[in-house]
């Protein structure tokens, strides 16, 4: 029993052509979205004397963006680890990975009152969070002189979360697409819809707020631009 087990332990290992472990941790920074003077006040010229007669012709000149000097690059920490397989001489290989990364200090263009004078201004504004795995098999099953078969198989997926935001910020038009605290980046906010009544045919929509009126307060989180997986 025992020269048995020897022998399939042997034949096992015979099977393995490749066999690789990897490892590694680190922390990037990501500067993003900042130009050379991203943080600073700037003035523009061109603008004229609107309340003056034929004062559009007058030079002026205007502020352009609003000063940030906290303004920062983004840094990321990531573990990755993964395994590479060979079997049979490498006619099959599988490749398998995993990684955690984790962005603090996210740049951000954050909206400002309209009061302001300005729309938006760039700054470091909560924590993001990416986790996924990526697998490739890929196959030679028939290999001559004259004809090669391959097939390739990859599946992928990430879960992207906002682990930190001071506060929602919408990010398209109409505010169909929101920035929320333990959501996904750029999820769909909206209404829920349950269902249909049969009796009228009008859309049921979720009483987020259990006010028993359908109002904007019960638009929330219904998706996001993220796929589920990925494949090929």
């Amino acid at each position: 029993m025992a020269r048995q087990r020897r022998e399939l332990f042997k034949d096992n290992v015979s099977a393995i052509s490749n066999l690789k472990f990897r490892i590694s941790y680190g922390t990037t920074g990501n500067q993003s979205g900042i130009n050379d003077f991203a943080s600073q006040g700037l003035w523009t010229g061109g603008f004229g004397y609107a309340d003056v007669a034929g004062g559009t012709e007058l030079p002026g000149t205007g502020p352009l963006q609003i000063a940030n000097p906290d303004l920062k690059w983004e840094s990321t920490e990531q573990f990755s680890s993964g395994v590479d397989i060979g079997l049979l001489k490498d006619r099959l290989t599988i490749e398998f990975n995993y990684y955690n990364k984790y962005t603090r200090d996210a740049l951000l263009l954050v909206a400002t009152p309209g009061i302001s004078g300005f729309s938006s201004y760039l700054t470091n504004y909560g924590e993001i969070s990416n986790k996924g795995f990526e697998l490739a098999i890929n196959s030679v099953n028939i290999k001559t002189t004259k004809f090669t078969w391959n097939t390739n198989l990859n599946v992928a997926r990430n879960k992207n979360t906002i682990e930190r935001i001071p506060a929602d910020i919408p990010f398209a038009g109409r505010d169909l697409i929101r920035l929320q605290q333990g959501s996904s980046l750029y999820s769909y906010w909206l209404y829920k819809q349950l269902g249909v009544d049969p009796q009228t045919g009008d859309a049921i929509f979720d009483d987020y707020n259990g006010d028993g009126k359908i109002t904007a307060e019960d638009r929330q989180i219904v998706g996001s631009t993220w796929p589920k997986l990925l494949a090929g």
